[in-house]
């Protein structure tokens, strides 16, 4: 039995494996970092500029953002007051704690302990304990962390938009084609 070359599925061929590539670049599990909220309840922190102390009380403070595979912090941004800046993170003691800290102040810090069950769902949350260092003031606190709405990545709205234009393109060539064979 002899075997032919056929131009057609050889292009067939291209069409399924490029398809199955792009699939692959848009996966949920590689598709966007994971964004929290942090909100810290009921501490009083200790300010000389403000002549007194503020009451933190269920305040969202800020967000912190990890990519997919819950390995890394990718950005931070807490604010408590008008005086307490975290602008770090990273996991530490195997993903059992996340240690927030200032970069111009080192001795600043904010430290959520057992926080592997942090919530991969949009819309979890979990709560739990953290300890706050200011210098020679530490105190500590609750938290409650909540997963907000994922972050798309850049590639994968290129690639849902390129998805739509084709699939605006192929239903205008259908309904093209199908009134021709009706006229």
């Amino acid at each position: 039995m002899k075997f032919s070359y056929s131009p057609w599925l050889s292009a067939l061929t291209v069409a399924t494996t490029a398809a199955t590539v792009t699939m692959v670049n848009v996966s949920p599990a590689t598709a966007a970092s994971m964004k929290y909220d942090l909100r810290i309840n009921g501490i009083d922190v200790v300010s000389p500029a403000l002549g007194g102390s503020t009451t933190i009380n269920n305040v969202d403070i800020g967000y912190f953002t990890t990519n997919d595979s819950m390995d890394a912090i990718e950005s931070v941004s807490l604010e408590m007051g008008d005086f307490l800046f975290f602008d770090q993170g990273e996991f530490e003691n195997n993903g059992s704690q996340i240690l927030f800290s200032n970069s111009a102040q080192p001795t600043q810090s904010v430290t959520l302990f057992d926080i592997l069950s942090l919530p991969q769902e949009s819309g979890g949350m979990v709560t739990g304990g953290a300890t706050l260092i200011n210098g020679d003031f530490s105190d500590s606190l609750s938290y409650k962390v909540t997963n907000n709405t994922p972050v798309p990545e850049p590639l994968t709205l290129l690639g849902s938009a390129a998805a739509l234009g084709f699939g605006v393109g192929l239903k205008q060539e259908h309904s093209r084609r199908k009134n021709k064979v009706n006229k």
